[in-house]
């Protein structure tokens, strides 16, 4: 479930456009977003008021305001994310 998941979860984001979804290997996904003027925290703030959690990155070694991670979740929360992060 988390491998088919995960893999749905890197097309989808991917073909947005608005993301760079690096390529995953466990059960969860790094993003860049490419959207101008959107940052990490924008997210952030958008998803845990929809009682959704992903990680900011911004204090990660290397990575900056512009990315995200999130887990692979059940189909319908990984659904719900994803509705999330395509209306920014």
């Amino acid at each position: 479930l988390i491998q088919t998941e995960r893999s749905r979860m890197f097309k989808e984001l991917s073909a947005t456009g608005k993301y760079k979804v690096y390529e995953p290997s466990a059960n969860f996904l790094l993003a860049r977003i490419k959207k101008p003027g959107v940052t990490s925290e924008d997210i952030f703030e958008k998803a845990i008021r929809q009682k959704m959690m992903i990680r900011d990155c911004s204090t990660f070694p290397f990575l900056d305001n512009s990315y995200i991670r999130f887990c692979v979740m059940s189909p319908e929360m990984n659904t719900r994310l994803l509705d999330c992060l395509n209306s920014i």
